[in-house]
């Protein structure tokens, strides 16, 4: 039955469109029939329905205009779990919460102060009093009610729990431990997790399988990599123990310059610096602290002394020399902006200049040309 309605909301949604009578809201579908009767002080889209209220109490209502939720509740969230099961967390006046199944039977009655997805693990987060737990759907504990946080890492599929003490231990999704409760640090680098207690550091893998114990680290780079110090100097080792760069070469700095451990700045004196590869000697040097950026078996430098940046190969062989005043990373065909006495050009990977450093701006590059501002005119200009 077609109503003459005070509002009907443009077209937001192939699902259907808002409308309002008298002060109260419902839906509409596209061929203007009925949907959900105008009775709610409040509908919004949300997705796969609407989120509605009737007197400051919040439900939910399903695409086909069932309301799966009553306005009961002081907050409704609706959360998809994994193989497209949904849920929905609903709290009630008293800040209690509890789980409904998608067709609005109650899973889990109210019991918890708070519930939270473990994003698509089918398991859920709650606490209750002090203390959290995880729970599935059946309100089966999988792990106990005895920690002060619980952390789901998301990209490593498991749980972080801490006590009260500030002890952490790492639980898989079955509740069993896989690291103890006997660490204060735990960081998770190169797929894997690392530990820190009195001074030691111990990498494990996700199974609990321990990998290796370091006792004389300095640091742990974000590639996982580890900075061990000795009397003769400062070294790198990989997270199985071999050696990257020997303590016994003196340095006195080391800095990854790429995720996978290959290339390395390093310095004896902290004035004078150069790059070298895992296990081999020295390949490129530059003075007066200048810096390093590694690309597709190209190192960008920047010498520290000059303010001049050239381009090596992996090699050590010189692609550019050290005269322009800046150099752009590549880009996916293959050019570089290159910045000279105030203007701009482009390069390519070989270092011949494509496009001369005579323009105010390089606006955009394609695969054959480039788009230019060229004395306070745009224009396109072809490589040669």
């Amino acid at each position: 039955m077609k109503r003459d309605y005070d509002f009907i909301e443009e077209e937001k949604s192939k699902d259907g469109r808002i409308v309002c009578l008298n002060g109260k809201y419902g839906v509409i579908n596209i061929l203007g029939e009925e949907i959900i009767p105008p009775k709610y002080d409040w509908i919004h889209h949300v997705e796969d329905g609407y989120s509605v209220r009737i007197n400051n109490r919040y439900g939910f209502c399903n695409i086909a205009g069932e309301e799966i939720v009553p306005c009961l509740y002081v907050y409704v969230r609706k959360i998809n779990l994994k193989r497209g099961d949904q849920i929905f967390i609903v709290t009630n006046f008293k800040n209690e919460q509890k789980v409904l199944g998608k067709d609005g039977r109650v899973l889990i009655p109210f019991y918890y102060e708070n519930i939270w997805e473990a994003a698509d693990t089918g398991l859920l987060i709650a606490k209750k009093g002090t203390e959290e737990g995880v729970i599935d759907l059946n309100k089966k504990e999988i792990i106990p009610f005895r920690f002060l946080h619980i952390k789901y890492k998301e990209k490593h599929y498991c749980f972080e729990a801490e006590t009260v003490a500030n002890k952490k231990c790492i639980i898989d999704l079955k509740g069993n431990v896989i690291i103890p409760l006997d660490y204060y640090f735990i960081n998770y680098y190169s797929n894997r997790i690392y530990v820190t207690k009195s001074g030691l550091l111990q990498i494990y893998e996700y199974d609990g399988k321990l990998v290796n114990t370091f006792s004389d680290y300095k640091q742990v780079f974000a590639n996982g990599y580890i900075e061990i110090e000795t009397p003769e100097g400062i070294g790198v080792m990989s997270p199985d123990g071999e050696i990257i760069i020997n303590a016994n070469n003196g340095y006195k700095h080391v800095r990854p310059l790429d995720d996978k451990g290959k290339f390395w700045e390093v310095s004896k004196d902290l004035i004078n610096f150069s790059v070298t590869k895992e296990r081999e000697d020295e390949i490129i040097e530059y003075f007066n602290q200048g810096s390093f950026l590694i690309q597709n078996n190209l190192i960008i430098v920047r010498d520290g002394k000059t303010r001049k940046s050239g381009i090596f190969d992996t090699q050590g062989n010189q692609i550019v020399d050290f005269k322009y005043d800046d150099i752009s990373l590549f880009n996916k065909d293959g050019f570089a902006v290159i910045f000279s006495e105030g203007k701009f050009g482009v390069i390519d990977k070989k270092g011949k200049e494509r496009i001369k450093p005579i323009y105010s701006k390089i606006l955009e590059l394609s695969k054959d040309n480039v788009k230019v501002l060229y004395q306070d005119r745009i224009g396109t200009v072809y490589y040669n």
